[in-house]
């Protein structure tokens, strides 16, 4: 990852992990673990562009699988949550 300054601090970022946190559909969708750049004073977190990019194709792929299977639906079953770690 590339170091970064932090825009608001003037921090020197360190390398660390950051979760993010979607609403999509109707679900929450948490993604862990994600590498990133952390300012040490704001906390603001900073991820390079093809780790967004595949963050991003992860929260579509499960959105778009929102809907359970039918063994599922008939037991009024459906997803209100789903975490994953990258």
């Amino acid at each position: 990852m590339i170091k970064v300054r932090c825009p608001e601090c003037k921090k020197d970022t360190y390398t660390g992990m950051t979760t993010l946190t979607f609403q999509r559909k109707g679900i929450t969708i948490k993604v862990k673990e994600i590498p990133a750049e952390i300012c040490p004073s704001c906390q603001e977190a900073f991820i390079d562009g093809p780790i967004s990019e595949y963050v991003d194709e992860l929260v579509k792929e499960v959105s778009n699988m929102h809907n359970p299977p039918k063994m599922l639906r008939e037991r009024g079953v459906q997803l209100k949550q789903v975490a994953m770690a990258i």
